[in-house]
C-alpha cells in the first residue's frame, strides 16, 4: 500500500503556503512590552483580519464553531482558520505579517456544509497539520499541510458512515494508542471514531464496540488525553441528557459519567469541554445543566466528582 504522502499527492493538487497570500500591514513591535499585552494585541489584530478578509458563518450552537485556531509547529505560523458564507475553509496565518489563504480553493476541496465545525490540529505521527470538517456530502474532510496544502475524504478512504447534519468533529493526538483521532455523530447517533496510524486512516464505531448510549444529535462532543488516569477519552451528551465517556487504555470502555458523579442532567443541545487541570490535578469535564449552571465532572484518583461552578462561585 502507498505510503500516506504518495497516497494523498495523487489525489490532490500540489499548491504553495504562499498560493494567492495577501499581506497585511499590520506588524508586531519590536519590542512588546509583554506576553500578556503581546498576545491581547494578537488577538485584536486577528479579529480584525477575520472581519476583514470574508464575512464568517455562525454556527448556531457555537461550539466548536466554525472558528478554530492553533499553533502550527510544521510551517512554524499561528494559524486561524474558518468556515466563510461562501462555506470555503479559511486560513488566516502569522509569521511576522499576517496572511490569508482560501484552503477550499488551494487544494480544490469539496465545500463545507452550512452548519459545519473547523478543528485543526498538528498530527505528530505524520508530522502534518491538519484541519478537519464535514463537507456537503456529510463526509468528514481533511486539509493537510507537510510543506503543501492537500485534501482527502476521510470518511471515504476509512469507509467510515456519514456523519449526522450538524454533528461537531474533534480530534486530538492519541499517545496512548499512538494514533491521531478524529471523531463525529453519525447518522446512527452513534460515536464514530477516524484513526491514522502507520499512514493509514481507519474506522471504529465506538458506541458499537463499548456498547454505549446513543448521542444526542445536537450536543456536545469532545476528546482528550486524561493524564492521571492514563487513557484516551472522549465525552459526548447522550440521548439521556448525561455525559457519557469513551475510553481507551488498550481497549475501549464506556461509562455514564453524570450517574457516576451524581451530576445532574445536562439541557438539551449543551456543549461539552474538557482538559487536563495542572492545578488542581485533576481531569475536568464541564457543561450546561437544566438549570443553566456550569456543571463540572472532575476526576480524582479513580473517581469522578460533581461540582456546580456557578452555585460555587456566587453567580
Amino acid at each position: 500500500m502507498k505510503d500516506r504522502q504518495s497516497k494523498r499527492r495523487a489525489q490532490t493538487h500540489d499548491c504553495p503556503r504562499d498560493f494567492g497570500f495577501e499581506k497585511s500591514n499590520l506588524r508586531r513591535s519590536a519590542q512588546p512590552p509583554s506576553i500578556f499585552i503581546r498576545l491581547l494585541w494578537l488577538s485584536a489584530i486577528a479579529f480584525s483580519l477575520f472581519a476583514t478578509a470574508a464575512h464568517a458563518q455562525t454556527n448556531p450552537r457555537g461550539f466548536p464553531g466554525s472558528l478554530a485556531t492553533a499553533l502550527d509547529t510544521i510551517g512554524n505560523t499561528m494559524d486561524v482558520v474558518y468556515i466563510g458564507t461562501d462555506q470555503h475553509v479559511h486560513q488566516l496565518w502569522y509569521n511576522g505579517f499576517w496572511h490569508r489563504n482560501d484552503l477550499t480553493i488551494t487544494t480544490g476541496a469539496l465545500n463545507a456544509a452550512f452548519n459545519s465545525p473547523v478543528i485543526t490540529a498538528v498530527n505528530t505521527f505524520a508530522n502534518t497539520m491538519e484541519v478537519d470538517y464535514l463537507g456537503t456530502d456529510g463526509h468528514v474532510h481533511q486539509l493537510w499541510y507537510d510543506g503543501f496544502w492537500f485534501t482527502q475524504d476521510l470518511t471515504a478512504v476509512a469507509a467510515a458512515p456519514n456523519a449526522i447534519s450538524g454533528s461537531l468533529v474533534t480530534t486530538a493526538a492519541d499517545t496512548i494508542g499512538n494514533t491521531m483521532d478524529v471523531e463525529y455523530i453519525g447518522t446512527d447517533q452513534h460515536v464514530h471514531q477516524l484513526w491514522y496510524s502507520a499512514g493509514i486512516w481507519r474506522h471504529n464505531d465506538l458506541t458499537a464496540t463499548t456498547g454505549a448510549a446513543n448521542a444526542s444529535s445536537n450536543g456536545g462532543l469532545v476528546t482528550n488525553v486524561n493524564t492521571f488516569a492514563n487513557t484516551m477519552e472522549v465525552d459526548y451528551l447522550g440521548t439521556d441528557g448525561h455525559v457519557h465517556q469513551l475510553w481507551y487504555n488498550g481497549f475501549w470502555h464506556t461509562q455514564d459519567l453524570t450517574a457516576a458523579a451524581a451530576a445532574p442532567i445536562a439541557v438539551s443541545g449543551s456543549p461539552i469541554t474538557s482538559a487536563v487541570d495542572s492545578i488542581g490535578n485533576t481531569m475536568d469535564v464541564e457543561y450546561i445543566g437544566t438549570d443553566q449552571h456550569v456543571h463540572q465532572l472532575w476526576y480524582s484518583t479513580g473517581i469522578w466528582y460533581t461540582t456546580d461552578l456557578t452555585a460555587v462561585s456566587g453567580h
